[in-house]
Protein backbone atom coordinates (compact mmCIF):
# COMPACT_ATOMS: atom_id res chain seq x y z
CA UNK A 1 0.00 0.00 0.00
CA UNK A 2 1.27 3.42 -1.19
CA UNK A 3 1.95 6.32 1.25
CA UNK A 4 -1.14 7.60 -0.36
CA UNK A 5 -3.32 4.98 -0.12
CA UNK A 6 -2.37 4.56 3.38
CA UNK A 7 -3.11 7.89 4.15
CA UNK A 8 -6.64 7.83 2.16
CA UNK A 9 -7.79 4.53 4.10
CA UNK A 10 -6.91 6.24 7.47
CA UNK A 11 -9.35 9.44 6.34
CA UNK A 12 -12.19 7.13 5.39
CA UNK A 13 -11.83 4.74 8.72
CA UNK A 14 -11.94 8.15 10.12
CA UNK A 15 -15.23 8.97 8.85
CA UNK A 16 -16.59 6.06 8.84
CA UNK A 17 -16.02 6.03 13.00
CA UNK A 18 -17.30 9.59 13.30
CA UNK A 19 -20.25 9.23 11.18
CA UNK A 20 -21.61 6.82 14.11
CA UNK A 21 -21.49 9.18 16.76
CA UNK A 22 -23.27 11.98 17.67
CA UNK A 23 -21.42 15.34 18.19
CA UNK A 24 -18.77 14.00 16.76
CA UNK A 25 -15.24 16.47 16.23
CA UNK A 26 -14.43 16.79 12.42
CA UNK A 27 -12.65 13.49 11.26
CA UNK A 28 -10.04 15.03 9.76
CA UNK A 29 -9.38 17.86 13.01
CA UNK A 30 -8.96 14.30 15.09
CA UNK A 31 -6.28 13.17 12.23
CA UNK A 32 -4.39 16.10 12.39
CA UNK A 33 -4.73 16.56 16.12
CA UNK A 34 -3.50 12.72 16.57
CA UNK A 35 -0.45 13.90 14.09
CA UNK A 36 0.78 16.91 16.22
CA UNK A 37 0.74 14.98 19.52
CA UNK A 38 2.77 12.43 17.84
CA UNK A 39 5.00 15.10 16.42
CA UNK A 40 5.32 16.41 20.11
CA UNK A 41 5.88 12.85 21.44
CA UNK A 42 8.66 12.52 18.88
CA UNK A 43 10.59 15.91 19.88
CA UNK A 44 10.32 14.54 23.56
CA UNK A 45 11.50 11.45 23.16
CA UNK A 46 14.07 12.13 19.74
CA UNK A 47 14.93 15.66 19.44
CA UNK A 48 15.44 17.78 22.27
CA UNK A 49 18.84 17.85 22.00
CA UNK A 50 18.84 18.59 17.99
CA UNK A 51 20.69 21.39 16.50
CA UNK A 52 18.33 21.86 13.75
CA UNK A 53 15.01 21.59 15.70
CA UNK A 54 16.16 24.03 17.90
CA UNK A 55 16.63 26.60 15.46
CA UNK A 56 13.75 25.81 13.97
CA UNK A 57 11.68 26.08 17.64
CA UNK A 58 13.89 29.65 17.94
CA UNK A 59 12.83 31.18 14.92
CA UNK A 60 9.49 30.75 15.86
CA UNK A 61 10.03 32.28 19.13
CA UNK A 62 7.81 29.17 20.69
CA UNK A 63 4.60 27.32 20.34
CA UNK A 64 1.40 29.09 20.05
CA UNK A 65 -0.97 29.03 23.28
CA UNK A 66 -2.81 25.76 22.17
CA UNK A 67 -0.26 24.24 21.31
CA UNK A 68 1.67 25.30 24.15
CA UNK A 69 -0.96 23.27 26.37
CA UNK A 70 0.14 19.81 24.90
CA UNK A 71 3.71 20.61 25.67
CA UNK A 72 2.99 19.58 29.67
CA UNK A 73 1.67 16.33 28.15
CA UNK A 74 4.63 15.28 26.51
CA UNK A 75 7.72 16.78 28.00
CA UNK A 76 9.20 16.70 31.25
CA UNK A 77 10.64 19.51 33.19
CA UNK A 78 14.41 18.96 31.98
CA UNK A 79 13.17 19.05 28.37
CA UNK A 80 11.08 21.76 28.54
CA UNK A 81 13.75 24.01 30.63
CA UNK A 82 16.20 23.41 27.54
CA UNK A 83 13.81 24.25 25.08
CA UNK A 84 12.69 27.26 26.70
CA UNK A 85 16.47 28.29 28.10
CA UNK A 86 16.11 28.57 24.14
CA UNK A 87 13.03 30.78 24.07
CA UNK A 88 14.21 33.11 26.90
CA UNK A 89 17.39 34.08 25.82
CA UNK A 90 15.94 34.82 22.06
CA UNK A 91 13.18 37.08 24.05
CA UNK A 92 15.86 38.61 26.44
CA UNK A 93 18.24 39.41 23.40
CA UNK A 94 15.70 40.93 20.97
CA UNK A 95 14.35 42.68 23.49
CA UNK A 96 18.03 44.04 25.13
CA UNK A 97 18.89 44.62 21.01
CA UNK A 98 21.28 42.29 20.93
CA UNK A 99 19.35 40.37 18.33
CA UNK A 100 17.88 41.63 15.09
CA UNK A 101 14.37 41.58 15.48
CA UNK A 102 12.46 38.51 13.87
CA UNK A 103 9.79 41.13 12.34
CA UNK A 104 12.20 43.79 11.05
CA UNK A 105 11.24 45.71 8.06
CA UNK A 106 11.87 43.98 4.50
CA UNK A 107 11.25 45.09 1.33
CA UNK A 108 8.85 47.63 -0.05
CA UNK A 109 7.92 48.36 3.92
CA UNK A 110 6.65 44.88 4.48
CA UNK A 111 7.44 42.83 8.03
CA UNK A 112 8.23 39.09 7.99
CA UNK A 113 6.56 37.56 10.66
CA UNK A 114 8.29 34.87 13.02
CA UNK A 115 8.15 31.32 11.65
CA UNK A 116 5.60 29.47 12.64
CA UNK A 117 4.84 27.63 15.94
CA UNK A 118 6.28 24.04 14.93
CA UNK A 119 3.50 22.04 15.71
CA UNK A 120 1.18 24.77 13.89
CA UNK A 121 3.52 23.60 10.95
CA UNK A 122 2.73 19.87 11.59
CA UNK A 123 -0.87 20.69 11.52
CA UNK A 124 -0.92 22.73 8.45
CA UNK A 125 1.04 19.92 6.47
CA UNK A 126 -1.53 17.12 7.85
CA UNK A 127 -4.54 18.83 6.93
CA UNK A 128 -3.16 19.51 3.01
CA UNK A 129 -1.94 15.79 3.33
CA UNK A 130 -5.28 13.97 4.66
CA UNK A 131 -7.64 16.67 2.61
CA UNK A 132 -5.42 16.10 -0.53
CA UNK A 133 -5.92 12.38 -0.37
CA UNK A 134 -9.54 12.71 0.08
CA UNK A 135 -9.71 15.40 -2.78
CA UNK A 136 -7.84 13.17 -4.97
CA UNK A 137 -10.53 10.07 -4.24
CA UNK A 138 -14.06 12.17 -4.10
CA UNK A 139 -14.93 10.56 -7.52
CA UNK A 140 -14.56 6.89 -6.31
CA UNK A 141 -18.27 5.55 -4.82
CA UNK A 142 -16.94 4.09 -1.40
CA UNK A 143 -15.05 7.50 -0.71
CA UNK A 144 -18.02 9.97 -1.40
CA UNK A 145 -20.16 7.32 -0.02
CA UNK A 146 -18.01 7.74 3.23
CA UNK A 147 -17.71 11.79 2.84
CA UNK A 148 -22.01 12.20 2.12
CA UNK A 149 -22.97 10.27 5.44
CA UNK A 150 -21.03 11.83 8.09
CA UNK A 151 -22.22 15.69 8.36
CA UNK A 152 -19.27 16.17 10.92
CA UNK A 153 -16.51 17.55 8.51
CA UNK A 154 -16.02 21.09 9.86
CA UNK A 155 -16.08 24.34 7.58
CA UNK A 156 -11.83 24.94 7.27
CA UNK A 157 -11.61 21.55 6.36
CA UNK A 158 -14.45 21.16 3.90
CA UNK A 159 -13.30 24.45 1.95
CA UNK A 160 -9.62 23.07 1.88
CA UNK A 161 -11.12 19.97 0.33
CA UNK A 162 -12.95 22.06 -2.68
CA UNK A 163 -9.96 23.45 -3.24
CA UNK A 164 -7.77 20.51 -3.72
CA UNK A 165 -10.53 18.43 -5.35
CA UNK A 166 -11.18 18.67 -8.61
CA UNK A 167 -14.22 21.03 -10.45
CA UNK A 168 -17.12 18.27 -10.47
CA UNK A 169 -16.31 16.95 -7.11
CA UNK A 170 -15.77 20.34 -5.86
CA UNK A 171 -18.53 21.48 -6.48
CA UNK A 172 -20.51 18.61 -5.58
CA UNK A 173 -19.02 18.47 -1.72
CA UNK A 174 -19.95 22.37 -1.91
CA UNK A 175 -23.83 21.60 -2.53
CA UNK A 176 -23.85 19.02 0.14
CA UNK A 177 -21.49 21.31 2.40
CA UNK A 178 -24.17 23.97 1.79
CA UNK A 179 -27.47 21.40 2.73
CA UNK A 180 -25.71 20.33 5.71
CA UNK A 181 -25.16 23.89 6.65
CA UNK A 182 -28.68 24.49 5.84
CA UNK A 183 -30.15 21.96 8.20
CA UNK A 184 -28.19 23.37 11.22
CA UNK A 185 -28.98 27.06 10.45
CA UNK A 186 -32.51 25.18 11.34
CA UNK A 187 -31.96 23.48 14.51
CA UNK A 188 -30.11 26.53 15.04
CA UNK A 189 -33.05 28.73 14.90
CA UNK A 190 -35.72 25.89 16.51
CA UNK A 191 -33.26 26.48 19.57
CA UNK A 192 -33.95 30.22 19.48
CA UNK A 193 -37.91 29.46 18.76
CA UNK A 194 -38.25 27.44 21.85
CA UNK A 195 -36.23 29.15 23.97
CA UNK A 196 -39.34 31.72 23.60
CA UNK A 197 -41.31 31.70 26.12
CA UNK A 198 -44.62 31.36 24.30
CA UNK A 199 -43.07 27.83 23.24
CA UNK A 200 -41.31 26.66 26.14
CA UNK A 201 -43.18 23.94 26.83
CA UNK A 202 -42.66 21.67 23.61
CA UNK A 203 -40.47 18.78 23.41
CA UNK A 204 -37.29 18.76 23.01
CA UNK A 205 -35.94 17.32 20.10
CA UNK A 206 -32.76 16.65 18.15
CA UNK A 207 -32.00 20.31 17.86
CA UNK A 208 -30.88 20.65 21.38
CA UNK A 209 -27.39 20.05 21.05
CA UNK A 210 -27.14 21.94 17.16
CA UNK A 211 -25.74 24.24 19.38
CA UNK A 212 -22.59 22.46 20.18
CA UNK A 213 -22.32 20.97 17.04
CA UNK A 214 -22.16 24.48 15.26
CA UNK A 215 -19.01 25.00 17.30
CA UNK A 216 -17.55 21.97 15.95
CA UNK A 217 -18.48 22.61 12.24
CA UNK A 218 -17.91 26.31 12.16
CA UNK A 219 -14.60 26.33 13.83
CA UNK A 220 -11.33 28.45 11.73
CA UNK A 221 -7.69 27.50 11.99
CA UNK A 222 -5.61 28.52 14.59
CA UNK A 223 -2.92 30.77 12.30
Amino acid sequence: MSDTESTLHEVILALQETSLIEMAECALCKLVARSVSRSIHTLAAEFVNDTQTRIKLRESRGFCSGHSRLILDHLDPVAVSILYLDLTEVTHDLWSGIRKPVNTPRLFGKAAKAASCPPCVTANEASLRFCGALAAALSQADVWNAVESNRWICVSHSELIQKLARPPESQRLRLLEMKNLKNLQAELEEIIRKNDYRFRGEVWGKEKDAWIRAINKLKRPSE
